[in-house]
């Protein structure tokens, strides 16, 4: 597929303007879901339609590049300082982890021709859910000490959204 990354450049923009105006938490989870479906939805895809099946591919592909935008930003500002260089490393090593396995999960195809889809789609479903026990960051300080770190997000919701910014 010779345009498959043709969605990588605007996924990161489009995920930028969506955390900086609805916050970390909901946008990870939105686009985390959506890919998900996405390649849910490709296994519901009769064989005569291919156009289809790379129309979906290509939005879990924009959708699940732009929530890695999202998580790197939010995992940056979670932790404290003074263990955020650390936590960065070990978000890239266990994300990176999953880079390694993609292959593997690709050639499970040889087998069945949805079980990439199947697992890939509930993987970013689940996600997206997990990602709104973690609490919100924007225009939150961020913390500074691991005093800071335990009490960051102490008393939030999790089903609640961030406040319009008043001008």
């Amino acid at each position: 597929m010779k345009f498959g990354g043709a969605v990588e450049l605007p996924s990161y923009f489009l995920a930028w303007r969506c955390m900086e105006r609805f916050g970390r938490r909901w946008v990870l989870c939105i686009f985390s879901c959506v890919g998900g479906f996405a390649c849910l939805c490709c296994l519901f895809v009769p064989e005569g339609l291919p156009w289809v099946t790379v129309a979906l591919a290509m939005l879990g592909r924009l959708c699940i590049g732009a929530s890695f935008a999202v998580f790197y930003v939010q995992i940056g500002e979670l932790l404290p300082t003074v263990l955020r260089a650390q936590a960065m490393g070990a978000a890239s090593f266990i994300a990176g982890l999953g880079l390694l396995a993609c292959p593997y999960i690709v050639h499970l195809a040889v087998y069945s021709r949805a079980l990439p889809l199947m697992i890939l789609g509930v993987l970013g479903v689940m996600s997206g859910i997990t990602s709104l026990f973690l609490p919100e960051t924007l225009r939150e300080p961020l913390p500074q000490t691991l005093g800071d770190g335990e009490l960051f997000g102490r008393h939030f919701k999790i089903f609640s959204c961030v406040e319009p910014q008043t001008k």
